[in-house]
């Protein structure tokens, strides 16, 4: 049941885990590309390090399968989000998630290849776009777990009161005795 059940959760992700997902990547997008660039570093560090025994090649493919399987991820939810502000810019009432994402993803990819044509100028452009908005998606996709949870996870809770200086010095009753057995300082 549960290989069943990450089948179904890795292959069809739902509307929610998305749209979590998106919004963890444009609540805060320097950190979400922050976060990202260093996974995105770490996994290829790891992966070479990986991949030099022949004997952990294949755990260094199935590490840079899961680095893929993030960055198409976080790629689907940006594509989504781009989707819906672009059917929310030409109004139109009747988009349902599924065309709002294929539309998204769609002008995603266009903006990521388009540079392209240009010589020269154009690979770096291109470059640029897969380098922020792919730092930004995995960023998004580490910090939402996936799209399990909601980031940032909510206010932070209020910080107490600080005493006031009365309040940090001890009542006279809160005082213990004096040790019978230990002499007073002397007054020198």
């Amino acid at each position: 049941h549960l290989r069943m059940g990450l089948k179904g959760r890795m292959t069809c992700p739902s509307a929610s885990t998305i749209s979590r997902t998106s919004w963890g990547c444009i609540s805060l997008p320097l950190l979400a590309f922050a976060v990202g660039f260093g996974a995105s570093l770490l996994a290829f560090i790891v992966a070479f390090i990986l991949s030099v025994t022949i004997c952990l090649l294949p755990l260094s493919l199935a590490f840079m399968l899961g680095w893929v399987a993030a960055l198409l991820f976080g790629w689907l939810a940006l594509g989504w989000l781009l989707g819906r502000e672009l059917m929310r810019g030409l109004k139109s009432e009747n988009a349902t998630p599924i065309w709002e994402a294929v539309a998204g993803v769609a002008l995603l990819t266009l903006m990521w290849k388009l540079p392209d044509i240009v010589p020269y100028v154009g690979g770096l452009a291109s470059f640029l776009v897969m380098f922020v908005a792919g730092n930004i998606a995995i960023g998004g996709v580490l910090l939402t777990r996936f799209g399990s949870r909601d980031y940032p996870a909510g206010p932070a809770a209020p910080a107490p009161p600080l005493p006031s200086p009365e309040d940090a010095l001890p009542e006279r009753s809160q005082v213990p005795p004096a040790d019978p057995l230990i002499p007073p300082p002397s007054a020198e």
